[in-house]
């Protein structure tokens, strides 16, 4: 998006970050805090997994992905995973 202001050219404003919707969810399980990594951007998913299990183990009950959402038992390793892919 380019603003036209005066006593400032050429100021381009950029988006930093991707949009991903994020939710919590409840089940018999538990509570799981969610995250939909977005269609804007291609991401490989393989390598998304890889940093998954390098930062919280082996996927299981802490988290888990099905269909390009990520499901983290505890909203900081969520809030993590946000901060790495948007």
């Amino acid at each position: 998006m380019n603003f036209n202001l005066p006593n400032f050219d050429n100021i381009v404003l950029t988006k930093e970050t991707i949009q991903m919707k994020i939710g919590c969810s409840k089940s018999w399980i538990g509570e799981y805090f969610w995250v939909q990594l977005s269609e804007e951007k291609e991401i490989n998913m393989e390598s998304v997994k890889r940093w998954c299990n390098k930062q919280f183990g082996k996927s299981n009950s802490i988290w888990y992905e099905h269909h390009k959402v990520f499901f983290f038992k505890n909203e900081k390793d969520r809030t993590a995973f946000i901060l790495k892919w948007s």
